[in-house]
């Protein structure tokens, strides 16, 4: 299960660094921040969903 969850880190980190690419240098730092932004609730809104899932049908 950790295993996965540094996988998943790991490509959300490919991702960022190709979106950054991707963006002009001058507009990075706030793009970066909201790219950020998005990558870090992401993960968590899925966690937190499957996590609530997985709790429904143990109950």
């Amino acid at each position: 299960k950790k295993d996965y969850l540094m996988l998943l880190k790991k490509e959300a980190d490919i991702h960022k660094d190709h979106q950054l690419n991707l963006i002009p240098p001058h507009l990075k730092s706030e793009v970066e921040w909201f790219i950020i932004a998005v990558i870090l609730t992401s993960p968590l809104i899925l966690i937190g969903t499957l996590m609530a899932l997985l709790f429904s049908l143990l109950v």
